[in-house]
């Protein structure tokens, strides 16, 4: 009798589940979807940026910028003079979420305390702090903010902000290189910005500009170390007109630098390059003037004031062709440009701009 109860009671609640499952088919896994997913580990790269400083560098898989942790202990104004120098800028928080992942990305550091990108008391914006301009990103206001308890209580001066690795809350302090000494928290490192997305693993190492473009498309840069025996297997020695041809083969043009926006795009990937020089689309072959060169292969803008800070135009004769320097010996001018011949040089990389669906 036992036995035939059990059998009975075990038969009923299976019924039950079945018709559970068939009336309410989520019902079984409401528990489940409640609960928060795990994060995934953050991936970080160390980028070595012309031998001058090592960086864990991130993307915000929400936001798109890229993020570099620094370690160096330094001063805030010494911060910001390399952030700056390598295209970027001392970071800005606008959101929880760009919080969230920034103290993320600390947790790979081994300072107590992280510089930000802001000032305060200044009697232009109110005496209120903002995040300051940098290369050709304007001065903001902080529009979201996470001060630890009692703060900023600007004792005298404590003018800068950085980030506390343990608590990820905000203090204002002097900006000097060992500060808090009373608490021994005395480790200053730094979080530099770049305003686009960098892509280690696509093809080759990437960049995609997310402020330009147009609705439907982003431009996109890449950098090749080309090689003339594995890369150009054709003859002549016109490396720049070779260069051409790759960069159309790989659906893209010689990269057309316009603005202070894409130059921090291109010093960015230099530090991934392993060549002196890159091509870059310009030529004034045609008509004696700068021009650059447009995807279709026909002139398109001149070069302007803006270009001229930045190009070293020796003409030696016969220079008619653009190139962006990365000589490791001559730090000073990583990043400028330089009329150069169009002959064969095997340490010379190119820089491919492509459209690419958003």
């Amino acid at each position: 009798m036992n036995n035939l109860l059990k059998s009975w009671k075990s038969r009923a609640l299976a019924s039950a589940v079945m018709i559970a499952s068939l009336i309410l088919p989520n019902a079984a896994f409401a528990v489940d979807r409640a609960q928060p997913l795990p994060k995934a580990p953050l991936q970080t790269q160390d980028i070595n940026f012309f031998g001058w400083v090592t960086g864990k560098v991130a993307v915000d898989p929400f936001g798109g910028h890229t993020y570099g942790l620094f370690d160096d202990d330094i001063n805030v104004a010494h911060a910001k003079s390399i952030a700056e120098s390598l295209g970027g800028h001392l970071a800005r928080i606008d959101s929880a979420q760009e919080q969230d992942f920034i103290h993320t990305l600390m947790q790979k550091g081994n300072k107590n305390f992280y510089w930000l990108g802001a000032l305060g008391r200044t009697p232009g914006m109110n005496n209120a702090f903002f995040w300051l301009p940098a290369n050709s990103y304007p001065a903001a206001t902080i529009d979201y903010a996470d001060w630890a308890p009692g703060e900023p209580n600007d004792r005298g001066g404590e003018d800068f902000i950085a980030i506390s690795k343990e608590n990820s809350q905000w203090y204002d302090l002097f900006g000097r290189q060992n500060e808090l000494r009373d608490s021994g928290q005395t480790k200053f490192g730094y979080i530099v910005e770049w305003e686009f997305t960098y892509r280690p693993s696509v093809e080759q190492p990437s960049v995609r500009d997310n402020l330009n473009g147009s609705p439907t498309f982003a431009h996109t840069y890449f950098l090749y170390d080309i090689s003339r025996d594995t890369d150009f297997p054709m003859d002549g020695n016109n490396n720049f007109a070779q260069a051409q041809q790759f960069a159309v083969a790989k659906g893209g043009y010689l990269a057309t630098i316009q603005s202070e926006h894409e130059r921090n795009i291109t010093k960015f990937l230099l530090a991934l390059g392993k060549r002196s020089a890159y091509w870059l689309g310009a030529t004034d072959r045609l008509n004696g003037t700068w021009n650059w060169i447009n995807p279709n292969g026909t002139l398109g803008a001149a070069f302007g004031p803006w270009e001229a800070n930045y190009f070293i135009n020796d003409d030696q004769g016969g220079e008619h062709y653009l190139q962006v320097l990365n000589n490791r010996k001559s730090p000073d001018t990583i990043g400028l440009w330089n009329d150069a011949y169009g002959g064969y040089s095997n340490n010379v990389g190119l820089i491919v701009e492509r459209n690419e669906l958003r």
